[in-house]
Order: structure tokens, then C-alpha cells, then sequence
């Protein structure tokens, strides 16, 4: 029986080691899997990739009149912060307000936890519900929003076989997204037309590119002005540096009252010129 019942307390001491290292894996992942993050679906970035969309995708759809088929992902009946989206009121950046029920916020972060909370059932839910977030993979939404800015190792350790990956993901939602009554030609013209604006980008020479910002018609207006004024700025000062440097100071005089007025050059030369003549005569004349 002693011989028998030794064993017990060496198995226990085996397991041990391994029940320590399994509490321990479990300590060390559950933040990561029990994270709000991975929860929920982030508004920021479903903000991005609906400001990307709506700049860059749709504009082409709507070009030439085609609707997105009810599968698409990117339709923006499926977008499930869209609604909510759609009642935020914003008088400037330190005022929004809630077209639901007239509360006031000072920023728009604010705002959003308010309608997670007062107005979650706004928010559309359902195997139809897309969260856009779950695209900003390969609509690169940190690069488009300078949420995230490139280091050296970043584009010296890009893989291309990992874009690639995110390619063939696009290319597969762009062909979910194609119109299901547009056949032949116009059907292949655009898919290639929304995989160059969505896919294209996703190369190790070009990921990193962020968009050009584009010029509101008030800043060319503002621009247009302002080199209106220094052109006359620089004809006026190029007109008085030219009357000063190569024209005759004399053409110029001031009266009592300071100001400037022009007199007769030709008549001031030459009574000076007969005025230096008499004198220089009587000078000779009185030396004999």
C-alpha cells in the first residue's frame, strides 16, 4: 500500500509544470481576445473607409448609373453606423449634436458613445449588417487617413506575397460589387475601373502613397487674390525704384504742405545752365 500510494504525490508534482505554463498562456491571451477591439466594430475606421468609398468608389458607380447588387458588401444599405452617421449635426469642431434627441456634445467621440448608448437601436444588425472597419485591410485606411506614417523598415521589410493576399481579397469584394445586370464589355471596363481604384495601390512601391489633398474653389478663389496683390505690389515698387534710381530727383519737389509735386526739367536745367554762365563771366571779369 505505501509502495502503491508513492505514486500519487510524483503525479501530481508532473502536473504541475503544465497546469503553470496553461494558467500562464491563459493570463497572456485573454486581453487579447476579451479586448473591446475585437468585440466591436471600431466607428473611427468605419468612418475612413466610408469617406474612401464615397470619394473614390462610388463616384464611379455613379457615373455611369450603375447600382450596387444587394450582396455587395460595400452597399451603403449594409453599412451599420450609416443611420447613425446620417443624424450627427456638427456646428463646428467643439459642437455636435444628436438629430435623435437634441443632445449637445463637445467633440464627436463623445457622440458616438452617446448613440452606442441611447441609440443602439439605430445601429442595423443582422446577418446584413457590414462593418467597414473589416475593409480598411485593403482600402488602407491608416495610410489614407495619416493615421500611420511609414518607417524605413516598413517599406524595406514589405512582402509583396502578403499584398498580394489582400489583392485577391479586393479583387473578390469588386466582383461581388459589379452590377448583375451589366454584361460583356461595360462589365469588364468596370471592374478594371474599381480594381484601379481600390486594388492598385496594394504593391510594396505604391502602398504607402497617400492620397493627394484636393483645393476647395474658396482656396483657389484666395489664391487667385492674393497674386492679384502681389503683382500690383511688385509693379508699384518696381515703378518707384525706377523714378527714384534713373530719372532727374529734381522732377520731383515737395511744397510747404509735404507734398509732392513735378516742375518744368528742361526750363530748371537751363536756368541753372545761364545762371553758372554770368556768374563765371563776372568772376572773370572782376580778376582783370
Amino acid at each position: 500500500m505505501k509502495q502503491g500510494a508513492n505514486w500519487i504525490p510524483s503525479l501530481y508534482a508532473s502536473l504541475i509544470p503544465s497546469r503553470i505554463l496553461i494558467l500562464l498562456m491563459s493570463t497572456v491571451t485573454l486581453p487579447l481576445c476579451s479586448g473591446s477591439e475585437t468585440s466591436e466594430c471600431s466607428r473611427q475606421s468605419s468612418r475612413v473607409a466610408r469617406d474612401i468609398l464615397q470619394r473614390d468608389v462610388y463616384p464611379v458607380l455613379n457615373a455611369g448609373g450603375w447600382a450596387l447588387p444587394p450582396a455587395c458588401p460595400l452597399l451603403p444599405a449594409r453599412d451599420m453606423y450609416l443611420a447613425q452617421e446620417q443624424r450627427k449635426i456638427m456646428d463646428n469642431a467643439n459642437r455636435w449634436h444628436c438629430n435623435y434627441c437634441g443632445k449637445a456634445f463637445t467633440n464627436e467621440k463623445y457622440l458616438d458613445l452617446h448613440f452606442s448608448n441611447r441609440h443602439a437601436d439605430t445601429i442595423l444588425d443582422g446577418h446584413r449588417a457590414v462593418c467597414l472597419a473589416d475593409h480598411c485591410d485593403y482600402l488602407r485606411c491608416d495610410v489614407v487617413s495619416g493615421a500611420k506614417a511609414p518607417s524605413y523598415w516598413d517599406k524595406t521589410l514589405c512582402r509583396q506575397s502578403d499584398l498580394d493576399k489582400l489583392t485577391q481579397r479586393c479583387q473578390a469584394v469588386v466582383k461581388s460589387c459589379l452590377p448583375e445586370s451589366l454584361t460583356g464589355m461595360d462589365r469588364h471596363q468596370l471592374r478594371d475601373k474599381l480594381q484601379k481604384v481600390m486594388c492598385s495601390p496594394l504593391t510594396c512601391d505604391r502602398y504607402w502613397e497617400a492620397p493627394s489633398a484636393e483645393k476647395s474653389p474658396h482656396s483657389k478663389v484666395a489664391y487667385a487674390v492674393l497674386t492679384c496683390i502681389l503683382l500690383v505690389g511688385l509693379l508699384l515698387y518696381y515703378l518707384v525704384a525706377y523714378t527714384h534710381f534713373y530719372t532727374d530727383s529734381s522732377m520731383l519737389k515737395t511744397d510747404g504742405d509735404g507734398i509732392f509735386s513735378t516742375v518744368d526739367n528742361e526750363h530748371y536745367y537751363m536756368r541753372n545752365h545761364y545762371e553758372g554762365d554770368i556768374r563765371s563771366r563776372y568772376q572773370h571779369v572782376s580778376r582783370r
